[in-house]
């Protein structure tokens, strides 16, 4: 008999008590995003930060505009100013959240940081009440402590990345065909279905949750629930909902993938032993021993009471299956959205042990506790700056209104000074602050098939002009392995014509907390305001209309007319 039922609560007091986890959830984790420094960090601890916070931003800046009936219209002019959205390679859900989140509480780092934090809690609030009802309040609160220290989740709490919401749907979802498993009710079947769209239009990565009604009709031998329609809801709606995104959308990002774009058997011998070693890095062998005694022990429940174990297994079977074959790139950041399971697996594990024991549960709890202590618990540092402050002062300066700004750096330097230029525009869209990777180069998502396409200084200066370029920002603290030609073609160009270009600043910068002393220099055109202003327009290729940072062959943003490819 499970803790819950002795004293079974009422509906208000579910509630209330939810809402008070919740808020204590959201307290700490808080105070974690700021022990991390995350609240004052720049938002470009991945390269995919900025893309997200950027194209967050533009959700926010559609939903409060007002004109909701040309939102692809809306994107590309958007687009065109601040060119670091991320739409098309990731679906829209997570975008849609922080847009939301934005429009409630603003579009500062600190602000969308604080969103994630709360979406964290979120997910330690749904551990809570499921652990609750196994092990009670206490062992609750463990599971949830547990949860918020994982260094993982304390990384991904303080970053704008898909990790966290992911997490949050796939354990809702999980957890929903459990229900399912034990009453098979359509109520519960519809539920997996709706937060398994939810996750999938997160992350691809949410697609594991197709492998768990499979697997659960193999590991449990119940292929009655065929012949229910309750049973086939989810697919329906995955299909519905989900199916024509990835249908326009796969083969964007199929071509950002690391180990190829199809599976392989090179990727899959690569992958496998490396995930193997994130799981136990995650948590810890403590944890990860107690997880898989818990998930033994919850299995062998009678039907009725195992479901939510059997789900979890298979999930977790069908999410390595998935890393393991789909060549994205092997990285320990996929396997956050389990953390909740695992950890409530985990502390299952050491309570039922305890009690096999004939000990205390508390005995348990606090041994995993130490184990995980000793083993796990740190604080992971967060520590990125300089970019967002001199690019607003310019943005706000009334001599520069409307101007065209370049940056050349890497996908974060870029990323950073593009979404400190478009929160500190107003109104927004007004600035056009270009890439260089966008203007001067092609290349794919990772930065592969490069291709220069201006090869003098006298093409470079002529190719800045016909904007005009009024102001180039250089960030010199990128990685040696990312400094390409159009960075040295730059470099050249400020030295060798001082006629035409004059410095007004430089900044330091902080990359993981290491300082890169006056890294990035601002120079501006000094004739810019006496050359024509040509209009500056948007390609995109393959006729789809769609929005992707890094598709396109050639220049993506180019003058016209005349047009200059």
């Amino acid at each position: 008999m499970s803790p819950s039922s002795v004293y079974p609560m009422t509906f208000p007091v579910r509630l209330r008590t939810s809402v008070l986890v919740l808020g204590l959830a959201f307290a700490l984790a808080a105070l974690s995003v700021h022990l991390r420094g995350a609240l004052v960090s720049g938002v470009g601890s991945l390269n995919d930060e900025p893309a997200h916070y950027a194209t967050s931003m533009m959700v926010r800046d559609y939903l409060l505009g007002g004109d909701w009936f040309a939102p692809l219209d809306y994107a590309r002019d958007w687009y065109l100013h601040y060119p670091k959205v991320a739409l098309g390679q990731w679906p829209p859900v997570f975008y849609a959240l922080i847009g939301v989140w934005m429009a409630l509480f603003g579009v500062s780092g600190a602000a969308a940081v604080l969103g994630m934090a709360f979406l964290t809690a979120c997910c330690a609030t749904v551990l809570f009440r499921w652990m609750e009802k196994q092990v009670g309040m206490w062992g609750a609160g463990v599971a949830m402590l547990v949860f918020l220290c994982l260094p993982l989740v304390q990384e991904f709490s303080g970053a704008l990345m898909t990790e966290v919401p992911l997490a949050l749907f796939c354990t809702l979802a999980v957890l929903a065909y459990g229900r399912y498993l034990d009453r098979g009710g359509r109520r519960d079947a519809l539920a997996f279905g709706l937060f398994a769209v939810a996750g999938i239009l997160t992350k691809g990565n949410a697609l594991a949750l197709g492998l768990v009604p499979p697997l659960a009709l193999v590991f449990t031998g119940r292929y009655e629930l065929l012949r229910s329609k309750a049973f086939w809801l989810p697919a329906v709606l995955v299909l519905m909902i989900c199916a024509p995104w990835y249908s326009v959308t796969a083969g964007i990002q199929a071509s950002s993938w690391s180990g190829g774009t199809r599976p392989n058997l090179e990727y899959s011998l690569r992958a496998l032993p490396s995930y193997l070693a994130a799981c136990v890095r995650m948590g810890g062998w403590g944890l990860l021993l107690a997880a898989a005694f818990g998930l033994f022990r919850g299995c062998r429940g009678g039907q009725g009471e195992n479901g939510a174990w059997i789900a979890s297994a298979v999930f977790f079977l069908g999410l390595l299956v998935l890393l393991v074959l789909l060549p994205s790139d092997v990285d320990g950041r996929h396997l956050v959205l389990a953390a909740p399971l695992l950890v409530g697996c985990a502390v299952y594990g050491v309570v039922r042990a305890s009690k096999d024991m004939g000990l205390a549960p508390a005995w348990g709890l606090t041994l995993l506790l130490g184990l995980f202590g000793l083993e796990e618990l740190r604080v992971v540092r967060k520590d990125f700056g300089g970019y967002r402050e001199p690019i607003m002062e310019l943005v706000q300066d009334p001599l520069y209104e409307k101007a065209v700004i370049l940056v050349a750096g890497d996908a974060i330097g870029e990323g950073l000074v593009i979404g400190g230029g478009a929160a500190g525009d107003s109104p927004r869209p007004r600035h056009y602050i270009l890439r260089a990777s966008k203007v001067l180069i092609s290349d794919d998502w990772n930065g592969r098939d490069y291709k220069l396409h201006f090869q003098t200084l006298d093409e470079m200066q002529a190719r800045l002009e016909a904007f005009p370029v009024a102001l180039l920002v250089l960030d010199s603290s990128i990685n040696p392995a990312q400094w390409f030609s159009h960075h040295t073609l730059l470099d050249q160009l400020v030295e060798e014509r001082g006629d035409a270009w004059e410095l007004l600043s430089s900044h330091d910068v902080r990359r993981k907390g290491e300082v890169f002393s006056q890294a990035l220099r601002i120079y501006r055109l000094i004739n810019w305001q006496s050359l024509p202003k040509a209009e500056v327009r948007l390609r995109t290729s393959g006729g789809d209309g769609l929005l992707q940072d890094k598709d396109a062959r050639g220049p993506l943003i180019a003058p016209g007319p005349p047009r200059i490819e």
